[in-house]
C-alpha cells in the first residue's frame, strides 16, 4: 500500500512526500528491494546526490544483480564528480544486462570516460628539483691560473693568487640549490551544462562550484535563453540558445547551489520536447580555459551509433512526429496524451478539439484516476 501511495506521489512530481513514503516502504520486506530503488530514484530527482548514493548502495545489498540499482548509483556518482565511481557503476551495469537496448547507459559511460580523460589532460606535473649546481672552481682556475715562468703581468698573478685561496661560499650555494621550485599554474575551473525536461517545465544546469550572484546573468525570452558566468580575471562562460519550443520568461527563474546553477523554464504548451534548442552556441572569450567537450555532441554520435529498439524506439517515433508537425497536431497530441492518461495519441486536432479525450487502455485492463479507490 506504501510503495503504491509513493508511486502516486512520484507521478504527481511530490517527490518530498514520494520519498517519505518510500522511506516506508522500504522497511517492508515484500517491498524493499523496488521500494529503494525508486528511493534512489527520487533522491536524484530531489538533487540529494549523497543520499542517492546511500540508497542504490543499499539496494546492490539487497539485488546486487539489479542493473537499474548500478544505473542510479552512478548517475548520482556523477554529479557528485566521483567519475572514476560513476564509471565503475556504470560498467557493472552494462555487465549485468549486455544486451540492454537502452541508449543513455553507454551515453554515461561516454560522459564519464570525457570527464577523466579531460581530468587526466588538464594535471599537471610539477618540475623535477634541480639538481645542485657544482661548487664554482675559483676564478683563477676558471680563467686558467697563470705560474710564474708564464709572461703574466705581475699585478695579474697577484689577483690570481689572492682569488684561489679564497674560502668557496658553500653555504650560498646550497641555498640556492635547496630553494623551492616553482609552484604549478593553479588549474581553471570546469564549466559545463546539462539539461533534462518534465511534461511542464525544462530545466539546464550549469556545473560550476561557488557561483555568487552578481558574476551570474540569466535572460528569458519566449523562445531564447542567454546564460553569462564570469568566472574571474577575464574569463566568461556564456550561453545562448534558441529553444526548441515557447517558455514563459515571467514563471522562469533559477537558483545558484553550491556546485551548480539550476535554470527553470515553464513551457507555454505541456508535452515533450524533441531537443532543447533549434539551434545553441557556446561561447568562450579568448584565452577561456573552461571544458571543450561538447555533450550535445557526445549525445548525437551515441544516438548515431545506436538504432533504438522497443520502447525507445517508439518514443523517438513520437518525438519526430511532434517536432514535425503543424502547430494544430502538436496542440492535439499534447491534448489527446494528456486527457487520456498516456493511452491515446492522436494528431487530428479537428476530432480531439471537440471534446474530452477518453482513455483506451490495453486489454484486459481498466482505467482508474489518480485518488479513485
Amino acid at each position: 500500500m506504501a510503495l503504491k501511495q509513493a508511486d502516486e506521489a512520484f507521478f504527481d512530481e511530490d517527490y518530498a512526500r514520494a520519498q517519505e513514503l518510500y522511506e516506508v516502504a522500504a522497511k517492508l520486506e515484500p517491498e524493499r528491494e523496488e521500494a529503494l530503488l525508486r528511493l534512489a530514484q527520487t533522491h536524484i530527482k530531489l538533487r540529494n546526490w549523497v543520499a542517492a548514493v546511500a540508497t542504490a548502495n543499499d539496494a546492490i545489498r539487497v539485488a546486487p544483480a539489479n542493473p537499474s540499482a548500478y544505473m542510479r548509483k552512478g548517475v548520482a556518482a556523477f554529479n557528485l564528480d566521483e567519475f572514476e565511481t560513476a564509471l565503475a557503476a556504470f560498467l557493472k551495469a552494462q555487465q549485468l544486462r549486455p544486451d540492454d537496448a537502452n541508449p543513455s547507459l553507454k551515453t554515461w559511460i561516454r560522459k564519464c570516460q570525457a570527464e577523466l580523460d579531460a581530468d587526466s589532460s588538464a594535471s599537471t606535473t610539477a618540475p623535477a628539483p634541480a639538481a645542485p649546481a657544482p661548487a664554482p672552481a675559483p676564478m683563477a682556475e676558471a680563467l686558467g691560473e697563470c705560474s710564474a715562468s708564464e709572461s703574466a703581468p705581475a699585478p695579474v698573478q697577484a689577483a690570481a693568487a689572492a682569488v684561489a685561496a679564497a674560502p668557496v661560499p658553500v653555504q650560498a650555494v646550497a641555498a640556492a640549490a635547496a630553494a623551492p621550485a616553482p609552484a604549478p599554474a593553479p588549474t581553471a575551473p570546469k564549466v559545463r551544462h546539462e539539461w533534462y525536461q518534465t511534461p511542464t517545465h525544462v530545466i539546464v544546469e550549469v556545473f560550476a562550484r561557488g557561483v555568487k550572484d552578481q558574476d551570474l546573468r540569466v535572460v528569458f525570452g519566449e523562445r531564447t535563453l542567454a546564460v553569462t558566468l564570469q568566472l574571474g580575471e577575464g574569463r566568461e562562460y556564456a550561453l545562448d540558445f534558441d529553444l526548441c519550443g515557447a517558455v514563459v520568461p515571467a514563471e522562469s527563474a533559477w537558483t545558484i547551489f553550491a556546485v551548480k546553477v539550476e535554470i527553470r523554464m515553464k513551457k507555454q504548451q505541456p508535452g515533450p520536447w524533441a531537443g532543447l534548442q533549434a539551434s545553441a552556441i557556446k561561447s568562450f572569450k579568448p584565452g577561456h580555459p573552461g571544458t571543450k567537450k561538447d555533450w550535445d555532441k557526445i549525445a548525437r554520435v551515441e544516438v548515431a551509433d545506436e538504432k533504438p529498439e522497443g520502447d525507445a524506439a517508439l518514443q523517438s517515433v513520437f518525438q519526430q512526429i511532434f517536432a514535425n508537425g503543424t502547430p494544430e497536431q502538436q496542440r492535439a497530441m499534447v491534448k489527446s496524451f494528456t486527457e487520456s492518461g498516456g493511452t491515446v495519441l492522436s494528431t487530428n486536432w479537428a476530432e480531439v478539439s471537440k471534446g474530452d479525450v477518453k482513455g483506451s487502455p490495453p486489454p484486459g485492463q481498466v482505467m482508474h484516476k489518480w485518488g479513485d479507490s
